[in-house]
């Protein structure tokens, strides 16, 4: 199972030390999820879209894009019927099927879950496995958890290289089936990969205690320092710009 979400590349994301991304990762999240004003978490959310394109390419971006389109559409349109308050700006026989309570809402939502998901495909497509197990393991996370970490990552693009291998093998013997047995059949080989994933467990020293070594290394401490310091003072400057009440007062939507 060598499947990974890592994406070779010498961008700046790339460059940063493994566990100042962590910190990002965390910093940039807890910005989404704060009470702001719709505009500034929409500006938010672009700067990260457009950090994937520019440090990953266009390509990476509309992949991304493509994949969050159903979940983007699906709110766009059930929020605003279900979120009621404000300003009534559709209705339908009487009945407000649009407000601006509404409105704001689908902003945030939208805003916050591509923002989010920018943020963590940014994340796993520029840190490789092995340097997340080292930054966990820094962080003081039990070398278990964070392999358990690593092990879900790795599966998830596995059994979608092998749902495409499935589906392109029947393609080619003319079969026309449905899902079902794809999926039996992507089942059926993720299972037969369990003994070969406890092997490699168990030559990897799994549950033996004691210190471990490593092939990969972190960077030096004076690196990590600058590059935290760096995004925590990013971090910071967003969250005052989404909570100062002069700043949320300049970023209101007009109506909304």
């Amino acid at each position: 199972m060598t499947a990974d979400f890592h994406l070779p590349g010498s961008s700046f994301l790339h460059r940063t030390d493994p566990r100042a991304r962590l910190l990002a990762l965390l910093g940039l999240s807890a910005c989404f999820l704060v009470p702001a004003e719709p505009l500034p978490l929409a500006c938010l959310a672009t700067a990260c879209l457009a950090v994937v394109g520019f440090a990953l390419g266009c390509r990476q971006l509309a992949g991304l894009l493509k994949a969050l389109a159903p979940a983007l559409l699906f709110i766009a349109l059930l929020t605003p019927p279900f979120v009621r308050g404000g300003t009534a700006l559709v209705t339908l026989a009487g009945f407000p099927l649009v407000t601006t309570a509404g409105v704001r809402a689908a902003i945030v939502f939208l805003s916050r879950l591509s923002g989010i998901a920018a943020v963590f495909f940014a994340l796993l497509r520029t840190l490789r496995l092995e340097e997340l197990v080292l930054a966990l393991r820094w962080f003081g996370v039990p070398f278990p958890a964070a392999l358990a970490v690593t092990v879900t990552f790795r599966y998830i693009p596995f059994l979608a290289g092998t749902w495409h291998e499935v589906k392109d093998a029947h393609r080619l013997r003319g079969a026309r089936t449905g899902p079902g047995p794809v999926l039996t059949a992507v089942m059926v080989k993720a299972v037969k990969t369990i003994p070969a994933l406890a092997m490699a467990l168990e030559s990897r020293g799994f549950g033996r205690a004691g210190p471990r070594s490593s092939l990969v290394a972190l960077g030096p401490a004076g690196r990590f320092a600058l590059h935290a310091v760096a995004v925590a003072g990013v971090c910071a400057s967003i969250l005052l710009l989404l909570l100062l009440p002069a700043v949320r007062r300049i970023f209101a939507l007009p109506g909304l």
